[in-house]
């Protein structure tokens, strides 16, 4: 079934369809399932194995569909969970609930689970650019609200997934050296993210009780800060081949030192 509009489209979908009346269950156990978010994802996400029994039942003011068990492993990672979707018969948004756990992420394929779609192209260009490594080891997705309101800026619902994070590599600007073997916490919460890490490394030094943060999509603002320890030399270099470090004049450019 092909994407239209709001309506997601899917394929290799395999299972059990049973109904009577007003009412049904559907059966999913697929093989290589795809599913094309094409309003939200900026192309179509797929799982090696999907399991999930949902529930449908149409009464006079919409369609109400639940699931209680979902169960998915993806090339890059798995989780599974429950949800429930309201589409109103007179034509208002439809109403998503999701509350999903998700294990075992490999971090470079965060970006194509976001909606892309709902996003600057500033923002997004920036995310498929800035995660170069690590995993999610453990993660939680929770959705709720009307679907044309998101990302909830002015209410109407909430979004957020919280994460764990190992070993992150970021590339957060051209011209600066990367944030390496990060360990910390990320949170993505309605229209703006934060990160937390613990401790890092940034061109040789010992980075710790750091944070990134993009407080609004719409702004394309990062900013980034920590605390960091090593000896002089790195951190003189760290500036001077920056696109600081130019800018400070040709005294400071020949600096050294140790320490």
């Amino acid at each position: 079934v092909d994407a239209w509009g709001r309506v997601p489209g899917f394929d290799r979908v395999d299972g059990e369809l049973r109904g009577r009346g007003t009412a049904g269950t559907v059966a999913v156990r697929s093989r290589d399932f795809v599913l094309d978010l094409r309003e939200y994802l900026a192309a179509p996400v797929g799982a090696r194995e999907l399991d999930a029994t949902v529930d449908w039942d149409w009464r006079p003011d919409g369609w109400r569909f639940a699931a209680d068990d979902l169960r998915a492993i993806a090339p890059d990672g798995r989780g599974g969970g429950k949800g429930r979707l309201w589409v109103p018969s007179d034509g208002s948004s439809p109403r998503l609930v999701l509350d999903l756990a998700i294990a075992d992420l490999d971090a470079r394929g965060v970006p194509k689970y976001l909606p892309a779609k709902r996003l600057p192209p500033a923002v997004v260009a920036w995310l498929d650019g800035a995660l170069l490594g690590g995993r999610v080891p453990a993660a939680r997705l929770t959705y709720a609200g009307e679907m044309r309101r998101f990302p909830f800026r002015d209410g109407g619902g909430e979004f957020e997934v919280a994460a764990t994070l190992e070993d992150l590599r970021v590339h957060y600007q051209d011209g600066w050296a990367d944030l390496e073997d990060a360990h910390g916490t990320a949170t993505f919460r309605n229209a703006g993210f934060t990160a937390a890490f613990e401790r890092a490394r940034v061109h040789g030094l010992a980075a710790s009780a750091g944070e990134v943060a993009l407080p609004e999509y719409r702004d394309a603002v990062l900013s980034v800060r920590a605390r960091v320890r090593g000896d002089v030399r790195d951190a003189l270099e760290f500036v001077q081949r920056s696109p600081v470090g130019p800018k400070l004049g040709g005294w400071f450019m020949r600096v050294q030192g140790r320490g």
